[in-house]
Formats: C-alpha cells, sequence, structure tokens
C-alpha cells in the first residue's frame, strides 16, 4: 500500500531539483535574449521551439506521458518568451554588478527613475565572481547596456578594466557607476554624490570638525575624499591591519588605528563629531553584530552607517540608546541612483525625486 505523504515528499524533492534547473535555464534564455537584441535577431523562432519539445519528447520511455509533458515544454517556453521580451522591449539596458545581490533595492529604485522620467529602460541583476568581471564588463557594451553600478566587493576591481575614470573616482580609488558610449567603459563614483546628500540632507555640517571612519576599503576611500572637501579637521580610520593601508597609501591625512586598540583609541577621542561605518558589519546575515561597542560611541553627536538593511543596524541601536543622532545608508543609496541615471541619460533629475524614493523605500524595509 502506498504511503501519501511519502509520496509526496518525494515529489517535493523533485520539484526541487525542477526549479533548480529551470532557474539555470533560465539564466541561459537572459543569455539569449541578450544576444538576440545586439544582434537584431528575430524574437520568435517557432521552428527552433518545435525542435526543442519534439528532441525532449524523444527522452521520454513512458509515450503515455507524452502529450503532458509536451505541455509542460509549452508553458516553459511560454514563459521563457515572456522572460525574453523583458530584454527585447526595452531600448536600453542597465544593470548592477556584485557578488551576492539577492536582497538589493536597486533594481525598485531604478524602476522608479525609469518611470519618473520616461526612460524605456530595464535594470538587470548582474551577480558575478571576480574572475568573470572582466570579460563581462567587455561584452555588455555590445549588448546595448548603457551603464551599470557597481557594489561591494567589486568596486575597486573594476577599475583596472574601464577604459577611462573620472577625476574624483580616480581620487578616491573606487567606482560604483560605469557609462558605456562610443565603445569605451567609463568608471564614476556617485556614491560620494549620495553621501553629500546625506549630509546636506540631516544638516550635518563636518566643516572644522573631527571625524572617524570604521573601514579601510572603496566605501571609506570615498567617505574619507568627502570629507576632506566638506572641510572635516582630523579624520581616523579604524581597521584591521594599519600596516597595509599604510602601504596602499589611501588616506595619507588621516591617523590609522586598529581595531584591536579601540580601548585605547576611545580614551584619546574628546568631542568627537562624526562616526562612519562604512564596513559590512551588521549586514545580513551578520546582523547581531556591530563594528564597535556601545560605550564607544558616548563622544560622537552623529553616527552614520552605510547599510540600509536591515533599517536599524545594531551599530545605530547603539547610537540611538546613546542619545546621539544617526542615519542609514537608504537616502545615500537613493541619491547615487540618481546621479547614475544623470550620467548614463545625460539629463538633470530633479532633487525632489530622491525624497520621494527614499520615502517609498523607507515604508517597505
Amino acid at each position: 500500500m502506498y504511503n501519501i505523504q511519502e509520496l509526496r515528499d518525494e515529489i517535493d524533492n523533485i520539484d526541487k531539483e525542477i526549479a533548480k534547473l529551470m532557474e539555470k535555464r533560465m539564466k541561459i534564455v537572459k543569455k539569449i535574449a541578450l544576444y538576440k537584441k545586439s544582434k537584431d535577431m528575430p524574437f520568435l523562432d517557432t521552428k527552433r521551439e518545435k525542435e526543442v519539445i519534439n528532441k525532449n519528447l524523444d527522452y521520454v520511455n513512458n509515450k503515455e506521458f507524452s502529450p503532458y509533458i509536451a505541455g509542460i515544454f509549452e508553458r516553459i517556453m511560454d514563459e521563457s518568451k515572456k522572460y525574453q521580451h523583458c530584454f527585447i522591449k526595452y531600448k536600453s539596458l542597465y544593470g548592477l554588478l556584485g557578488e551576492k545581490l539577492v536582497h538589493s533595492l536597486s533594481p525598485e529604485i531604478h524602476e522608479h527613475i525609469f518611470k519618473e522620467k520616461s526612460i524605456n529602460g530595464y535594470y538587470e541583476i548582474l551577480e558575478l565572481k571576480k574572475e568573470e568581471i572582466k570579460e563581462v564588463l567587455n561584452e555588455l557594451d555590445k549588448l546595448r547596456f548603457k551603464g551599470i553600478n557597481v557594489t561591494i566587493p567589486y568596486k575597486v576591481d573594476i577599475m583596472q578594466y574601464v577604459d577611462e575614470i573620472s577625476k574624483e573616482a580616480r581620487e578616491i580609488g573606487a567606482v560604483n557607476t560605469v557609462k558605456f558610449c562610443n565603445g569605451k567603459s567609463i568608471g564614476y563614483n556617485t556614491d560620494y554624490f549620495g553621501f553629500k546628500k546625506v549630509l546636506k540632507k540631516w544638516s550635518i555640517d563636518v566643516e572644522g570638525k573631527n571625524a572617524v571612519i570604521l573601514g579601510s576599503g572603496g566605501a571609506a576611500s570615498m567617505v574619507y575624499y568627502c570629507l576632506l572637501k566638506e572641510g572635516v579637521y582630523n579624520i581616523t580610520i579604524v581597521t584591521r591591519n594599519r600596516e597595509a593601508v599604510n602601504k596602499k597609501g589611501t588616506f595619507p591625512r588621516a591617523n590609522i588605528v586598529e581595531y584591536k586598540n579601540l580601548n585605547q583609541l576611545k580614551d584619546e577621542l574628546r568631542d568627537e563629531y562624526i562616526i562612519v561605518n562604512t564596513t559590512p558589519c551588521g549586514m545580513y546575515p551578520n546582523i547581531e553584530e556591530s563594528p564597535v561597542p556601545r560605550e564607544f560611541l558616548s563622544n560622537f553627536k552623529w553616527a552614520v552607517d552605510l547599510i540600509y538593511n536591515p533599517k536599524e543596524t545594531v551599530f545605530l541601536k547603539y547610537a540611538r540608546e546613546e542619545g546621539i543622532k544617526y542615519v542609514n545608508g537608504l537616502y545615500m543609496l537613493a541619491a547615487q541612483a540618481v546621479a547614475a541615471e544623470e550620467i548614463w541619460n545625460e539629463i538633470k533629475i530633479e532633487e525632489g525625486l530622491i525624497d520621494e524614493i527614499y520615502e517609498v523605500l523607507k515604508e517597505k524595509l
């Protein structure tokens, strides 16, 4: 006698494998769609569809199932065509290049901008391994991408593969936006623009003040550059490896200290104004962590975390509990996206759109 639960469990396991294979198949479908777009090839290929279905029916041993399996493959073809049409119908393609992008809000932000500015565009997620960056970057322009954003951990790595780098991105030492134009790729740093907007929005006046930056990567370089431009008096960089940071020479005017010396540093800090977390500490999946202990924040007036998800990291929770003004990275995310669209499409976008996007996203987090 059959055990119904065992049979259902067996189907669940099969469905799990089918879902994985379908995801893999759709990734290939996307590549085909982009290739067709780049070559102006016809969207529909009815002959090819029939060949695929008939070929796969040859693999079916029990012919009793053939008409039903044929129906399944017809539905797969229909859904694949719908997905391909997402790429074919849009005039311009854009994307986000990174390592793990499941929780990114960038597609939603750019879709909002497309709608408001009547841009016929599609924003795609591009999850890549480090060794794939060079090859993919070379192909994107051919596939009619107008531009991409770049997120951690590739903001520094991408610099060696673009043809040109803007002045601010070169000085910062990190690129988070790439524009494809006339066969060239040009790197920019719109995070800088976004962080400046955060300072302006919350009236964070750093001129003549002291600042501490947690981290020493591309995001830290951007914050360091921005704070210097805004007239900060003194900057301390907190990192894991002081010697390595000094060798890079990324922060020539900063005091470099290591996390292991935080207790000593806390005693040295007096009336510090702003502390900025540029590390991924506190981001999913390590949402219970903070780059510094709560008591370290007591000397500051402002705490800024570039992380936006979760909305309140442990770092910002400590700031709130210490009575310190604080802000996360959501507004910066919206502002840098607007700056990227201005670069890609050579347009000027009203500042009010940043606030509009920010309010929409804030309600969803």
